[in-house]
């Protein structure tokens, strides 16, 4: 997609390290064999239901298939020695405990897997912000080219400088996410918050409009709550031509894929977004 970037990719980094520490795994010290341990060594089975499973009791389940949906490895990771270096693990479908002479990290929160770039603007292609809230920051501005001078659409004293534009454009460039919340479940932090929502509205010079709506969290590390969605300006979709029916592909693709979907932004990637000082 030409302007943004928001697929939910895996990184590969940490399953890069997985698969390289699973390779490094030395069998130590058979255990036990004895299925009634298993508990002992939180070493039970997990459960099909994820709100059964229990830390003090259930493994955590490690498995790696093949491209075609077969098994290669299927390891169940128990408590970490209490006297000592090690870990038990044994294999899923198998009674025999062993312990491994180092811990087995896996991250288990979905965050921790995935890429973190959530939207990618080319400053260049940016014709137009316009943040809108409830304060006397709010302001309006576009150009008419890349090359041209940043200008007011309205009359006011809230115009930011050239330079503060660019720190609005910087972090368009480059913007990530720290955490990624259920779908169309809001966040704990803002129910019944009475905190305002601030949108950024950014077009392009295709056409594009990307809507950014943004609440501070009452957290105490102040990240944003951000949620997002794209359009297209009235003028550039009247047409039915192929260029437009394209805008309208990659529009329903990147909703589709945000809609619902709510983010946490650090505070300093807010605060920039908001020209909010820090």
């Amino acid at each position: 997609m030409a302007g943004a970037v928001i697929e939910l990719r895996a990184d590969t980094q940490p399953i890069q390290d997985l698969l390289l520490n699973l390779s490094q795994i030395r069998l130590g010290d058979l255990v036990t064999n004895n299925p009634d341990h298993h508990e002992r060594f939180r070493l039970l089975s997990p459960p099909e239901k994820l709100e059964e499973w229990t830390k003090e009791r259930h493994a955590d389940s490690v498995t790696l298939l093949h491209g075609d949906g077969s098994l290669i490895l299927s390891l169940l990771l128990g408590k970490e020695r209490s006297n000592g270096e090690g870990q038990y693990i044994r294999h899923a479908g198998s009674d025999k405990v062993y312990l491994i002479p180092e811990r087995l990290s896996v991250d288990s929160a979905v965050d921790d897997w995935l890429k973190k770039d959530l939207l990618a603007l080319e400053s260049a292609k940016i014709a137009g912000i316009k943040l809108q809230n409830g304060e006397e920051r709010s302001f309006a501005v576009n150009r008419n080219s890349a090359e041209a001078e940043w200008k007011s659409t309205v009359e006011n004293l809230n115009t930011p400088d050239a330079e503060r534009i660019k720190k609005i454009l910087d972090r368009l460039a480059l913007l990530s996410f720290a955490k990624l919340y259920k779908k169309d479940q809001e966040p704990q932090q803002l129910e019944g918050s009475a905190i305002e929502e601030e949108t950024l509205l950014v077009s392009l010079f295709d056409g594009r409009i990307y809507t950014l709506n943004l609440q501070n969290n009452i957290a105490a590390n102040g990240n944003y709550i951000l949620s997002m969605r794209m359009g297209i300006l009235q003028d550039e979709s009247g047409s039915a031509n192929a260029e437009d029916s394209n805008l309208r592909g990659e529009m329903d693709l990147f909703n589709q894929k945000v809609n619902g979907r709510f983010f946490e932004i650090s505070s300093w990637e807010g605060n920039e977004l908001l020209l909010r000082d820090q």
